[in-house]
């Protein structure tokens, strides 16, 4: 049996702790709410702390080529290069998602390197090697795959077609940027969100914010963009290109009925689907899982049946 005294110094514990996490939640509430707080939270929120694991790459057993890529706003990032093993069948833009960056996609240019594809992956805005400050969840990244298609096509170091592949936020890019490029012919989506607006409260709810609106404002003033007009499936229902769409059944982060609707959404004769049984959230093209090989597999089938010429780009 525990000694009076340790137990009642554990019980004044507990609910000082208690209290402490109230005081903490309701301060952040608080400051939230202030115009100072909004801003400071909105600025963590589009900034988040910046990654980089080159070693990555050594793992994989691939040596990328560095370029650097202009965003054509002033703003510019970098990006890695893995020419095809052999004859090019096309290049795929590797998108990473959020608070990570273009380090994380080695597993997925070796497996596309090996089947001979040509892969690029860049530090999106707010990641990374990127000037640019500020992330926008795929207003201006859209943009931004564009500019890279045409860097790529200046500087000759890839061939179309051109497809996307992306993780998480990257995915929620590629889907607006294959409805704003006509160029990029076919995409696949694993673990995207399909709409900021279902997924940012809850992420700002577990900071202990209830309310996002004065978040979402200083997020505009710090960036110019609506974050709540960020919608990827608003963009799937104006694709009509081939879509895969990805999700792991025990995704954490964001609900597989997200997947679905996204899913039902496109009007592409070409669309399919893939959940990914156990999977949590990033993981269904991680390696080392039970059914990497399987989801990989499908992947390269899907690009290669996939694909057709472009179309030209819009004028």
């Amino acid at each position: 049996m525990m000694p009076v005294l340790p137990a009642l110094a554990l019980s004044v514990s507990l609910q000082f702790g208690d209290l402490w996490s109230e005081m903490k939640s309701w301060a952040v509430r608080y400051a939230a709410s202030t115009d100072w707080g909004s801003r400071k939270v909105a600025s963590d929120f589009l900034a988040p702390k910046r990654a980089s694991d080159p070693s990555e790459w050594a793992d994989a057993g691939i040596t990328p080529r560095t370029i650097q890529l202009d965003l054509h706003d002033g703003c510019w990032t970098q990006g890695l290069l893995v020419p095809a093993k052999g004859l090019s069948k096309g290049t795929v833009i590797l998108l990473h998602g959020y608070a990570n960056c273009k380090d994380v996609t080695a597993g997925f240019a070796k497996r596309l390197h090996t089947a001979g594809y040509t892969t690029l992956s860049f530090d999106m805005r707010g990641h990374g090697s990127s000037s640019a400050p500020y992330c926008t969840f795929g207003f201006r990244e859209k943009t931004d795959v564009s500019s890279v298609i045409d860097d790529l096509l200046a500087q000759g170091v890839a061939r179309p077609p051109f497809m996307v592949l992306g993780t998480s936020m990257g995915a929620a890019v590629g889907i607006q940027a294959m409805e704003q490029d006509q160029r990029l012919c076919s995409g696949v989506f694993d673990s995207s969100f399909d709409s900021l607006n279902h997924v940012a409260p809850k992420w700002l709810g577990d900071y202990g914010i209830d309310d996002p609106v004065p978040v979402y404002r200083a997020a505009k003033t710090l960036t110019g963009v609506s974050l709540d007009s960020v919608s990827p499936i608003a963009s799937m229902r104006k694709i009509d290109r081939p879509v895969f769409v990805i999700h792991g059944t025990d995704d954490c982060m964001i609900p597989e009925s997200e997947a679905e609707a996204l899913y039902d959404s496109s009007p592409s004769p070409k669309k399919r689907i893939l959940r990914i049984e156990h999977g949590n959230h990033g993981e269904s093209l991680a390696e080392g899982h039970p059914w990497s090989d399987g989801a990989w597999s499908a992947v390269l089938e899907f690009l290669d049946s996939s694909q057709t010429k472009p179309s030209p780009p819009r004028i």
